[in-house]
């Protein structure tokens, strides 16, 4: 299976469509969501113990499956307006 690079802001997109909270991923790495927090925002050093857990919790959640557009439009409110004027 090929590796692929997946950037903190794609994750964080991927967890908001598929409904998966820091909370969840944390429980999934063994961290504490404040852990976690400090972790993707470069706070916490993260050694290879840790980047493993989350590398492993982030496949364990699907987080390192990309979303489609048809699931990413299915997901979140819709809107209808109408036109003034």
């Amino acid at each position: 299976m090929a590796q692929t690079d997946l950037s903190v802001s794609a994750l964080r997109a991927r967890m908001i469509l598929r409904g998966v909270t820091m909370g969840e991923l944390a429980s999934a790495a063994g961290v504490w969501p404040a852990e976690l927090s400090q972790l993707l925002r470069g706070g916490t050093p993260m050694g290879p113990v840790r980047r493993a857990r989350l590398e492993a919790a982030i496949r364990q959640l699907g987080l390192d499956q990309p979303v489609s557009e048809a699931d990413a439009a299915s997901k979140g409110p819709v809107f209808h307006t109408e036109a003034v004027g």
